[in-house]
């Protein structure tokens, strides 16, 4: 009966840390049918819209789609707990590929402590969105005192954007990302040209 119950101890033990890296439907292949989609929080402003596609997703048979005709902006978000994790460096996975793209986008991360006060933000912008599939990666430390991570995705402009099978997982080198805006005055020039509003404040991360 003890050993029972110390297994059963070390199972939930080990699933929690498991769930404390583990994002939520991040191939978009959950309820696809209706107007919400499992795990995220999605938001349009202006004549955006979001939808998930059956149209040549990067893998499984579903990806999510973000298309703006006019100037918009178009989100969708998650976070995750790290209170049970020990993992002190992140990475986190994206796919991504985009049509007739003017304006940017990319994902931000931004890590919170238990009062929700931001410790430590990282973004990740494609420099040159390519029509085909291309897969990206942003680096973090997590500090101190974390306690949930918040990942948010968005297209800012007009064009068309897919977003698949956004993953986290430990980073055991923390480097640069290639593919992405490396310093935030590069990113702020780009970002100038564009209104950003007030839906999600930017910044990239200086490494």
């Amino acid at each position: 009966m003890q050993l029972s119950h110390f297994l059963i101890l070390f199972l939930c033990i080990g699933t929690n840390q498991i769930q404390a890296q583990t994002l939520l439907n991040s191939g978009f292949e959950e309820d696809i049918n209706t107007s919400s989609q499992s795990g995220w929080i999605l938001d349009c402003k202006g004549t955006g819209q979001i939808r998930f596609s059956n149209v040549s997703p990067f893998s499984g048979k579903h990806c999510l789609e973000l298309a703006h005709q006019n100037q918009a902006t178009c989100t969708f978000s998650q976070s995750i707990s790290l209170q049970n994790s020990d993992i002190k460096n992140y990475k986190v996975i994206f796919s991504c590929r985009a049509e007739e793209l003017n304006g940017n986008t990319g994902l931000n991360i931004i890590i919170r402590d238990a009062s929700g006060k931001k410790l430590t933000e990282s973004s990740g912008f494609i420099k040159n969105a390519e029509t085909k599939w291309k897969t990206y990666s942003i680096a973090m430390s997590v500090p101190d005192g974390a306690h949930t991570m918040s990942i948010t995705g968005i297209l800012n402009g007009t064009g068309k954007v897919w977003f698949d099978e956004i993953k986290i997982e430990e980073l055991k080198q923390h480097k640069s990302s290639s593919g992405i805006w490396a310093t935030a005055s590069e990113f702020m020039t780009i970002a100038g040209k564009y209104s950003i509003g007030e839906a999600i404040k930017w910044a990239v991360e200086k490494k």
